[in-house]
């Protein structure tokens, strides 16, 4: 960890005067505690029980550069309302190192034994990979100690920290309507225009424990009169996991994250400035329309909104994918598109909600749709079209331990 708390002190350097100096500052728990233990014969997290491992650093993370001041943020003194703009740097990536996103895949990986049942079910569907063209969360850089902040109001649950035992501060009420602190908000900041309505920020206030502030369904009302307004709410630990664990107190549901597998939102989001840079230095995330029902899930998720059937030939939430090694990514046309292709043989994509067949999940660049993919073109021109060379048939399933079933998540 001390690596990685240099480069955040360096980064609070670049923050200066404008770090942390709020007076309602928030001291969340850094947990991690329980949790998932590894199989011997499984990639990732897995298994049911134990203790999560040690070590890892994580945070931000330099993916070629040589050393921190590679990855600097940008100057906050231009913003002075505390919202700094929709952008890190390609070398930064949340969580820790040794968090399931951030692992690389073995060269031999243990293959799921549903393996060429599951993949023929996602070639029903689709016939190749692509990228969501709507359903895309955005994402904000901001520092909250300039920005206002509210107790929001949810109509779902309300987690704190999504990666502890139990899931929630406060009163212990993850369903009492609001938050039991105020946490930013900002007109300035919108949310996804469809009916998911995620938004990310990525509060750097205190550098030393950059934080995700995570709502799903979220609408700014305009004024403390009237709050924000969401269903799930989450703070994340960037320094943390990225994990949470199927609660028991909450039968038959998981109660963490926005995604329908109950991963970070900023967990597995497809950035362009590390398309840009080359440095897509983690696991993504997809969706798929047939995932399996609900009470059946797959380590790292914490949850499912899977309603297909419980058929082993259908795809878990959680369950990550590879591409074969052997793919040639010299035949997708767009370098953009090569390089997300080799993130997908190096660290795989997990399956994360119910939604379009074989969709990657990208950074929201626009609100509307066509602005949106207007604007990932002249980033990475050719990416889209171009991912889309990669047929679903040259896709693997890695076992990554044992699928959780209803008894699980009930007892």
């Amino acid at each position: 960890m001390g690596d990685v708390k240099a480069r955040w002190l360096l980064l609070a350097i670049t923050l200066g005067s404008l770090a942390c100096d709020s007076t309602d500052e928030t001291v969340l728990p850094t947990g991690g505690s329980g949790g998932v233990a590894g199989s011997a014969t499984a990639v990732g997290a897995a298994g049911t029980g134990g203790a999560t491992s040690s070590g890892g650093s994580g945070g931000v993370h330099v993916g070629g550069g040589s050393g921190a001041a590679d990855c600097a943020l940008p100057d906050p003194t231009d913003h002075t309302d505390g919202v700094l703009n929709e952008a890190l740097p390609g070398c930064w990536r949340p969580f820790r190192d040794d968090s399931p996103w951030n692992r690389t895949i073995p060269d031999d990986p243990p293959i799921h034994p549903d393996s060429d049942a599951i993949v023929a079910t996602l070639e029903q569907e689709a016939s190749n990979v692509r990228f969501s063209g709507s359903y895309v969360p955005p994402l904000w850089v901001i520092n909250s100690a300039h920005v206002t902040k509210y107790q929001w109001e949810s109509s779902g649950y309300i987690y704190y920290e999504s990666h502890t035992t139990p899931p929630f501060v406060g009163d212990g009420n993850p369903r009492d309507g609001i938050t039991d602190e105020a946490w930013p908000a900002s007109a300035a900041m919108w949310g996804e225009s469809t009916a998911d309505g995620h938004i990310t920020l990525i509060d750097l206030a205190d550098p030393s424990a950059p934080l995700a502030i995570e709502a799903s369904r979220y609408a700014w009302n305009g004024s403390a009169t009237y709050p924000p307004t969401c269903t799930t709410f989450n703070i994340w630990d960037l320094l943390g996991e990225g994990v949470a664990y199927p609660p028991t107190s909450i039968p038959g549901r998981g109660a963490v994250g926005g995604r329908g597998a109950g991963f970070p939102v900023v967990a597995g989001l497809l950035r362009p400035e590390e398309v840009e840079e080359d440095l897509i230095d983690h696991a993504l995330v997809f969706t798929f329309n047939r995932n399996r029902t609900d009470t059946y899930l797959s380590p790292p998720a914490a949850r499912s909104d899977g309603a297909a059937g419980t058929g082993t030939e259908l795809p878990a939430e959680g369950m990550l994918l590879q591409l074969d090694p052997a793919f040639d990514v010299t035949t997708l046309g767009s370098v953009h598109a090569q390089r997300v292709a080799r993130a997908l043989q190096q660290y795989g994509m997990y399956d994360g909600d119910n939604g379009g067949a074989m969709a990657i999940s990208v950074q929201a660049l626009a609100p509307s749709p066509t602005d949106h993919r207007n604007a990932w073109e002249a980033r990475a021109p050719g990416m889209y079209d171009d991912i889309e060379g990669i047929p679903v048939s040259a896709l693997r399933v890695i076992d990554t331990g044992q699928t959780l079933g209803a008894q699980l998540l009930t007892d």
